[in-house]
């Protein structure tokens, strides 16, 4: 009889372990809810998986190249224009006209207004005496050539100012000058210039920007302008260098277009 409390406590105790352990194994039990840390721990590892994914490369990227940083923007792809030999097309490019300023250290921004314009198929544009190009304005003036480079074959295409200052007197300061050229919107570069020669009254200076290019139109916005320190007589003249030729040249109206609205 002393050892019948001994035998009741240990079947107790292996009757609530039975218990326990089949509650734990039972099918039918609901699961309990994830907790809010349960959810941010999962977003976690959905976020962690997703980085360990390889990234999809640019186009033209070799498999396994490093992303290079500060890399220049791709050459510009021919823009939408129809054909050349549609009538809406002529030769030349328009030469829109704006006052330039005084200040070289403003003669990247292009004014809002123009004073004049006129159909540019080549030649030197006279900066400081327009009224040559049937422009009635009195002052010096930059030009914005708005229009299509005509790319007849594949290659390196090079875009040139030549920019020639005649001085009145030795005492009078050079001229500043700048070209800024895009195709497609895609900006070639931005260059500046003092023109000068202490030696002799003229003076000339050569400003190239260039792209890569493939057959075709591609859209053409170029900024040419110098400042007036005064009583120097500044233009400027297109040239154009094409992958199949040596030298720059004057550029012509069979290598720019514009379309007469």
């Amino acid at each position: 009889m002393n050892h019948l409390p001994a035998l009741l406590l240990s079947a107790s105790l292996l009757g609530i372990t039975v218990s326990t352990h089949a509650q734990t194994g039972a099918p039918d039990k609901p699961a309990v809810p994830p907790t809010q840390l349960d959810r941010i721990e999962q977003k976690l590892d959905e976020v962690l998986r997703r980085l360990d994914q390889p990234h999809a490369l640019p186009p033209g990227t070799p498999q396994g190249a490093p992303a290079a940083v500060g890399a220049a923007l791709p050459s510009p792809a021919p823009g939408s224009a129809p054909a050349a030999t549609t009538e809406a097309y002529k030769p030349g490019a328009i030469a829109v006209l704006h006052a330039a300023s005084h200040d070289h250290n403003a003669l990247a921004t292009i004014p809002p207004d123009s004073v004049g314009g006129f159909v540019y198929t080549g030649g030197a544009i006279p900066f400081t005496d327009i009224r040559g190009r049937g422009v009635r304005y009195v002052g010096p003036v930059g030009a914005e050539l708005q229009g299509w480079l005509r790319a007849k074959e594949a290659g390196r295409y090079e875009l040139a100012t030549d920019l020639s200052a005649h001085f009145q007197n030795n005492g009078n300061s050079p001229p500043t000058c700048l070209l800024h050229a895009w195709l497609e919107d895609h900006s070639l570069g931005e260059h500046t210039v003092f023109v000068t020669n202490p030696r002799n009254n003229e003076a000339n200076a050569t400003l190239v920007l260039g792209a890569d290019l493939q057959p075709g139109l591609y859209r053409l916005r170029l900024w040419t302008v110098c400042d007036n320190p005064g009583s120097v007589a500044t233009t400027s003249e297109l040239l154009l260098k094409t992958p199949s030729e040596l030298n720059l040249r004057p550029i012509t109206g069979a290598d720019l277009l514009h379309r007469e609205e």
